[in-house]
């Protein structure tokens, strides 16, 4: 809005020649209608009226349609008008609005190649900082793929049951922690000791799926007694004889007595009197 009212005024315009006879005519009067006629003009996309308005124009200003007249057609020859008389204009506001427009029409242009170019540049920046993250991505699978701390062969050769698609195999390998894979390099020996015929050992597929290396092994002892190992293979669960406590065992103290009360241990909990009856 601010640039639509504006335009040139010179500070000396009063003491123009033909701005003196509107004067002495028709005093401060008549230079406030024309330009307030000047500024109706400015308005305008084309910066000029026709001679229709003229009722228009001294309703708005409100003066006499006769003095508007008389200031834009009469003898003071201020403005400009078609061959028909059916238009009229300022020659001095055209001029000085079509540099004006000149001018905002430049800016507008630079504006718009600098916008491209700032947006341009903003997407030549997302650009490479995606590229820099896949790249990055990229980089990491890398590492991790070199700095596995236990290959897969180690466990396809201890598991010793080559079944399934082994690129999937080692995909999933890939994708347990460090952790993981370490507790199923300790797991596996016993799980293997404890399953030697192969058909009833899981396929390697469900072992990982299952999390086998949590699962507790059963180990004969001596051909009578099965006492359950942990889940590192370790340690042994024994149970005494005399109060039902358990607790973890080497294998070397299975045959021995109870930690709690010196007693015979026993592999797997007593029934109570409640859980007999």
């Amino acid at each position: 809005m601010k640039d639509a009212y504006y335009f040139p005024h010179d500070s000396n315009a009063r003491n123009d020649q033909r701005l003196l006879g509107v004067r002495m005519k028709y005093g401060m009067e008549g230079y406030g209608i024309y330009f307030g006629i000047i500024e109706i003009l400015r308005e305008q996309s084309d910066y000029k009226l026709g001679s229709c308005q003229f009722e228009s124009i001294a309703y708005d200003l409100r003066v006499d349609v006769k003095k508007v007249e008389d200031i834009v057609m009469g003898e003071f020859v201020l403005f400009e008008w078609d061959s028909e008389y059916s238009e009229f204009w300022s020659k001095s506001l055209k001029r000085r609005m079509e540099k004006l427009d000149l001018i905002k029409q430049k800016r507008a242009e630079a504006g718009r190649v600098g916008g491209k170019s700032k947006a341009s540049a903003k997407a030549k920046v997302k650009q490479t900082q995606a590229s820099k993250v896949k790249e990055s991505r990229v980089d990491k699978s890398k590492v991790n793929k070199n700095i596995l701390n236990i290959e897969f062969e180690k466990f396809w050769d201890l598991y010793n049951k080559k079944v399934g698609s082994k690129s999937k195999l080692i995909k999933k390998w890939e994708s347990l922690t460090d952790l993981d894979r370490g507790m199923i390099i300790e797991h596996l020996p016993h799980y293997v000791k404890s399953t030697p015929d192969k058909n009833f050992r899981k396929n390697p597929e469900t072992y990982f799926n299952n999390q086998g290396w949590f699962d507790e092994i059963v180990v004969k002892t001596n051909g009578v007694i099965d006492f359950k190992l942990d889940s590192t293979g370790n340690f042994y669960m024994g149970y005494c004889d005399k109060c039902n406590k358990s607790s973890f065992y080497k294998k070397e103290d299975i045959y021995g007595d109870s930690k709690c009360c010196n007693s015979k241990l026993l592999n797997k909990r007593k029934k109570n009197d409640k859980e007999s009856n």
